[in-house]
């Protein structure tokens, strides 16, 4: 992962896409593009999510905010793009807590910038760890993990096996 300053929404700093590179045409992507990726895979992690976590008693309804604690995980979160759209539904959860995980220093780093900007970013039950997916064990001990988010890393993974692996540890 290389950042490289290109690739930041104006209106919307976490959705900052920068160092993601079209396979085809070699060039960094446009804005909607990545933007309607984002909001396709939230989607698909919030309806995960509703199914696995039905919608109980609680107030409003929110398939998270049902019940227990919840904890997300994501196996390469990047600059936030997803972290930032799905964690606040995981903090509507008392004790909910996301975890990002990344090997790349500056994506890390950016993320505790939106973060340190303080709201609506700022008072999120955020963590980051700089661990490769192989690692997730370090994450996940002792830990009832609701959802493992893997999405847009895995093309970087040296193996199917090694994909299996991390999701079978976790």
């Amino acid at each position: 992962y290389q950042d490289s300053g290109e690739g930041v929404s104006e209106g919307d700093p976490t959705l900052n896409w920068s160092g993601y590179v079209d396979t085809y045409s070699r060039r960094m992507h446009i804005e909607p593009v990545i933007k309607e990726w984002v909001e396709w895979s939230c989607e698909l992690v919030l309806r995960h999510a509703e199914q696995c976590f039905p919608a109980g008693p609680s107030p409003g309804g929110n398939a998270l905010s049902a019940g227990r604690e919840r904890l997300v995980v994501e196996l390469g979160c990047g600059n936030g793009m997803l972290l930032f759209r799905i964690a606040p539904i995981v903090a509507q959860t008392p004790g909910g807590r996301y975890i990002g995980t990344d090997i790349s220093t500056s994506g890390l780093c950016y993320v505790k910038r939106i973060m340190s900007r303080g709201p609506p970013y700022g008072g999120l039950p955020i963590e980051t760890r700089k661990i490769a997916a192989h690692e997730i064990l370090d994450v996940c001990e002792q830990k009832t993990v609701d959802v493992v988010l893997c999405n847009g890393v895995t093309m970087y993974f040296p193996s199917t096996a090694y994909l299996i692996e991390c999701m079978q540890t976790a």
